[in-house]
């Protein structure tokens, strides 16, 4: 949770970035928890339908996420992910094709000793790399 607020504060600092929150069922404590400790307020979204889940998911450019069925779900709709992942998960769950990265701990079964650096070395060209979206205001 640290390492997602300290990641967040990262992404906040770049022009034409917003990042925004999703709260699965039973989330939104810890993740009010995670936007509580950021220097600015993020948006979060909370549960919602797998289909609104799925279009939400494909009007984002970027989703950060823990190995879980979000970014299977993103995968499926065609956006981008960026997964924190045990080898164990690396392995075996990462979606194959498409524009699907990620970082990957040194353990087989958790991702938590992933450094924010790394993170953000691995992250950074992603997020140059990708389109921006207009604003609805200048489409």
């Amino acid at each position: 949770e640290e390492s997602f607020a300290a990641l967040t504060e990262r992404l906040l600092g770049l022009p034409d970035v917003a990042p925004v929150y999703i709260a699965g069922p039973d989330e939104e404590a810890p993740v009010g928890e995670i936007v509580a400790r950021l220097s600015r307020p993020a948006p979060v979204i909370g549960p919602m339908s797998l289909g609104a889940l799925a279009g939400a998911l494909r009007e984002a450019d970027l989703l950060i996420v823990n190995a879980t069925g979000t970014a299977h779900l993103a995968a499926a709709v065609g956006t981008p992910t960026f997964c924190f992942l045990s080898r164990y998960t690396k392995t075996v769950w990462m979606p194959r094709e498409g524009p699907h990265h990620g970082v990957v701990s040194a353990s087989w079964e958790s991702c938590r000793d992933i450094d924010v650096d790394a993170a953000w070395a691995a992250l950074a060209p992603l997020l140059a790399a990708l389109p921006r979206r207009l604003a609805k205001s200048e489409r």
